[in-house]
């Protein structure tokens, strides 16, 4: 496990000097060199101190044990970091030798571009939305500061906000006129062609914690997680896909008992086994209100992806053993509610299904489409079908009322 004051997190550099190969150690002094004015160098040079000084384990999620497939020998291991590649070997001591190291001097540009993982200022100006990339990848130190963790895109920051606004905007910690307030909010971006977990990607849905494609992002989630803990009231919003990031995040803090106890999350259409980004928000003391998430249990990336087969029951079970806030009469209603929301959900399908002759199989998308807007003049149903199955169509006719 890691120390509670790990480096490679917190952000400070141990004293003791490495030991490393001719071709490691001039990568690293580069490195080194960039590491004042440049917040990405500055975490690999960290963690690479961490590592060598014994202080940070190698078992941590983004150190990986070297397989027989990349020629490992002995106690060799493979180190991954944002941008940066490094083998090491455990020495007698205790400590890590710095065997070989790559760093793509290019990596902090990129982020500055949008292609790698980041941090975004937002802000609305007129009617459309404003990205600045946060050099320094640290919230904004204002009192109860809204963070958003949106899904993998493809598309631009200010593009990602565009599209996803609408999954995150209700939700009971803040409220739409403040965000798109002059203050704005913060974002933590993704770039990526496909969404994160859901019934697509079901081993990734029910292992993001671990999931090396969201390593990266993860993990400069977690340092600016960390370098925020002492702001009063940061509200941590996943979006979709961005709770696999956040479960990962979540999970770094965890290992090394960092706490935000002063913060509160919230999930938004959790595409990423919800109960498991609980019961870590829980380890790491963050606040949570009475509804933790919105679920569309009509989305099958959702109900499959986000929820699980009786993934509501576990998240419950998760915080009454967990969360002192959170009492045996809290814990009965909500294992009610979960119960009536899939009958009413097994009940909607069985009507939907009546109506267009759905098998169980499942329906081609023009068949949903269709249905749904044949039934859009009938009221409560013809909402919740659009709603599930055309998010977008949804938001962008009831946001002009």
């Amino acid at each position: 496990m890691l120390t509670q004051t790990s480096p490679v997190i917190a952000g400070k550099s141990c004293g003791i000097p490495i030991e490393a190969t001719p071709q490691a150690k001039m990568v690293f002094n580069n490195l080194e060199a960039q590491a004042k004015s440049n917040y990405w160098a500055h975490m690999i040079v960290s963690g690479i101190k961490a590592l060598c000084s014994g202080q940070m384990s190698v078992d941590n999620v983004f150190v990986k044990q070297q397989g027989r497939d990349m020629g490992a020998t002995g106690n060799e291991f493979y180190v991954v970091l944002p941008g940066c590649t490094a083998s090491m070997r455990k020495l007698a001591n205790g400590r890590y030798k710095l065997l070989h190291m790559t760093a793509d001097g290019s990596y902090f540009q990129k982020q500055i571009q949008g292609t790698q993982p980041g941090l975004y200022s937002i802000t609305k100006q007129a009617s459309s939305w404003s990205a600045s990339f946060k050099v320094d990848g640290e919230v904004s130190d204002k009192e109860n500061r809204f963070v958003v963790i949106t899904d993998r895109s493809n598309d631009t920051p200010a593009g990602t906000v565009e599209k996803s606004y609408d999954y995150f905007k209700d939700n009971p910690l803040t409220t739409s006129h403040m965000l798109e307030s002059k203050t704005g909010f913060d974002m933590h971006y993704t770039p990526g062609d496909k969404m994160v977990g859901g019934m697509v990607n079901l081993k990734q849905a029910a292992n993001a914690a671990s999931d090396s494609e969201l390593h990266e992002s993860a993990l400069l989630l977690a340092k600016t997680m960390s370098n925020a803990r002492n702001i009063e009231g940061v509200q941590w919003v996943s979006e979709r896909g961005g709770s696999g990031v956040l479960t990962q995040a979540l999970k770094i803090l965890s290992d090394q008992n960092i706490k935000l106890d002063n913060h509160a999350v919230y999930l938004c259409n959790p595409t990423t086994r919800q109960s498991a980004l609980v019961s870590l928000s829980i380890q790491v003391g963050l606040g949570q209100p009475r509804q933790i998430s919105k679920n569309s249990i009509l989305r099958p990336g959702e109900l499959i992806g986000g929820l699980g087969f009786g993934g509501g029951f576990i998240t419950a079970y998760h915080r009454l053993k967990k969360d002192p806030n959170y009492d045996a009469y809290k814990f009965s209603a909500d294992v009610a509610k979960e119960t009536t929301s899939l009958k009413s959900a097994a009940g909607t399908a069985a009507t939907v299904g009546a109506a267009i002759g759905i098998t169980a199989g499942g329906a081609s998308l023009p068949a949903v489409v269709a249905f749904a807007g044949a039934v859009v003049a009938v009221g409560g149903l013809g909402k919740v079908l659009t709603e599930a199955y055309l998010p977008r169509i949804y938001y962008k006719f009831t946001g002009k009322f």
